[in-house]
């Protein structure tokens, strides 16, 4: 199916193509071949839908989908792909975060570190370019990528973020979003995925409904079923076999 072919192209090397353009700088290191930073990006299947959530420029996504649907896994990449390109502002700052810290860092923290390239970190150590305390990677460019939980909004607080995720938005505080994230992505450029599971009518369902309903002007809302998407990537057999067990639990 042609759609397939041309997603499976853009999530794995769209953005490599980008950084590739950017080899002349010399803060991003050696010149980069059009292949995965690490082997940790993995070719992916994708439905034009969730391909339209990664190549979006909006600076506000929210993206409510079923478990093991790529929203997740694309935020991740989306983070890494802006946070290793160059910038005309120094220092930036991106975000990967959850409804607590130890969540955060289940989620994201080992995934972070396959994914982001020695040929990116400030000094090429990881020893030196990696906290494993603070749950910061620091590279060439200039930008940190952090993570953290949102039970304590102050991790976050302090100074302006140019891009990030809250991931399980329906298991965070109600006001998190508005209160304290928005508020410090306000340079031009920065952005803000809000993804999870749609649990109910919450804080989460009404924020879909106030993007939806035309009251946030500059937000955009993603959709899929999990049964629409996981035969892209898992096969069909492996596909049905994990939403039987979905639906029996």
């Amino acid at each position: 199916m042609q759609h397939e072919e041309l997603s499976t192209v853009t999530v794995c090397s769209a953005g490599v193509r980008e950084l590739e353009r950017s080899r002349v700088d010399s803060r991003m290191g050696p010149a980069m071949t059009l292949t995965a930073p690490t082997s940790r990006w993995t070719t992916i299947n994708a439905d034009p839908r969730q391909l339209a959530f990664f190549q979006s420029d909006a600076p506000v996504n929210v993206c409510y989908a079923g478990r093991r649907s790529l929203k997740t896994e694309a935020a991740k990449r989306r983070v890494l792909l802006a946070a290793m390109r160059p910038s005309p502002y120094p220092n930036r700052r991106y975000f990967l975060c959850g409804p607590t810290n130890d969540q955060s860092k289940f989620i994201y923290w080992s995934d972070l570190l396959a994914l982001v390239p020695d040929w990116a970190l400030a000094t090429g150590s990881r020893d030196r370019d990696i906290s494993h305390s603070d749950l910061t990677v620091k590279l060439r460019n200039g930008a940190t990528i952090k993570v953290a939980g949102l039970d304590r909004p102050a991790r976050i607080e302090g100074d302006f973020w140019d891009g990030g995720v809250i991931d399980e938005f329906a298991d965070c505080k109600p006001n998190v979003l508005q209160e304290h994230v928005l508020p410090m992505c306000v340079r031009p450029g920065s952005y803000v995925d809000v993804i999870g599971v749609p649990s109910g009518r919450n804080h989460f369902y009404s924020l879909v409904q106030q993007i939806e309903g035309g009251e946030l002007e500059h937000a955009r809302t993603f959709h899929w079923k999990a049964s629409e998407v996981l035969h892209l990537y898992l096969g069909t057999e492996r596909a049905e076999a994990f939403l039987a067990q979905a639906r029996a639990t």
